[in-house]
């Protein structure tokens, strides 16, 4: 049974419209909201004895629950649930649309331009906006920089022609000339400029065979590198934007999940966690709600997350914020912006 249909077989129409208007007006105004100020300030019809009936019914099947210190009803996990997974309109709000239509992709350096965007983000909606750029397999080689540090000691330096830069220090038994590491590191940008570093080791390999022994033994060295090509988030960097706004929501303002937040986000490879928890398919978002993530620092907040790629950089990017997130126009905001991110690689 598909969701939807779910919450269609569990929920009536009436039950449905009453859940989606609490979840608004709990978003809108981070308070719990009783029958009357529901009518009052949704211009219901019915009666407000008719809405504590379905308030009562729908605390029963768990969307809603009120706190012990106020009558009114605010929403549960699976209430929030239920307002993601039934939303209609998909369409990213104009002022949004503007806002990113305002901004300025064209940038060769990705480093710039992944912290504008995720600064963006972070600005737009109000949250902390998140961006993961990988540049493993689809990452294309500028330059190969073979620098002797000493004796024992050899600085390998990649770059990467969207901008990123990984460094690696190796350890040798024995000095090498540092003619040779030149020859070297100039054969190996002629041949590999221009190539994603998916194709790398093949071409490693075949130097090594055909190549004199010291030569062959500086390549077979950079190759055995530990996490210079094999790690995934060893060539990812992580930018992350907004945390003064963490300090406007009212539920950070506590010390525990004020704590939980701001150490998340000292966390690269939690934040990559996240954004990496569950990938959407292209042209879709995933949404997580509180208990829903594996990390229990983030089980009073949500993510919203989706794919992008830019030239050679593929990532994911997406944001944090309480489980009180307007949904509806945050999710279409965040996959708006991994489009457009996406349409400006060329």
């Amino acid at each position: 049974m598909g969701v939807k249909q779910y919450f269609k077989e569990e929920l009536s129409e009436r039950d449905a419209q009453v859940l989606r208007l609490v979840v608004r007006y709990y978003v809108a105004n981070a308070m719990p909201v009783g029958s009357e100020s529901l009518v009052r300030h949704s211009n219901l019809q019915w009666s407000s004895a008719t809405i504590r009936n379905i308030f009562a019914r729908l605390e029963d099947l768990g969307y809603i629950e009120h706190p012990h210190t106020s009558a009114g009803r605010m929403p549960t996990e699976k209430g929030y649930r239920f307002f993601v997974n039934t939303l209609e309109d998909f369409s990213v709000h104009n002022d949004d649309a503007q806002a990113i239509s305002g901004f300025h992709f064209e940038t060769p350096n990705s480093e710039t331009l992944f912290r504008e965007v995720s600064q963006l983000l972070g600005k737009i909606s109000g949250q902390l906006g998140l961006i993961a750029a990988s540049y493993t397999s689809a990452g294309v080689l500028h330059k190969i920089e073979l620098i002797p540090l000493s004796s024992t000691r050899i600085l390998v330096v990649l770059a990467i022609r969207s901008g990123f830069v990984k460094s690696v220090v190796l350890e040798v038994q024995s000095g090498i000339p540092a003619e040779k590491l030149e020859i070297v590191a100039q054969t190996l940008t002629e041949r590999l400029h221009g190539r994603a570093l998916s194709e790398w080791r093949n071409y490693f390999d075949e130097y090594v065979r055909t190549s004199e022994s010291v030569e062959a033994s500086i390549v077979q060295m950079i190759l055995c590198a530990p996490g210079l090509f094999d790690d995934p988030f060893d060539m990812q960097t992580i930018y992350v934007s907004g945390a003064p706004n963490v300090l406007l929501q009212p539920e950070f303002r506590s010390g525990e999940q004020l704590h939980n937040i701001m150490e998340l986000i000292d966390d690269e490879p939690s934040v990559a966690g996240v954004l990496y928890e569950h990938v959407p398919a292209p042209d879709t978002v995933a949404v997580r709600i509180g208990s829903e993530h594996s990390d229990a620092r983030l089980h009073s907040c949500s993510s919203i997350a989706a794919q992008y790629q830019w030239r050679d950089v593929t990532g994911m990017i997406g944001l944090i914020g309480p489980t009180r997130l307007q949904y509806d126009r945050l999710a279409p905001l965040v996959s708006y912006l991994a489009r457009t991110l996406s349409s400006a690689r060329e």
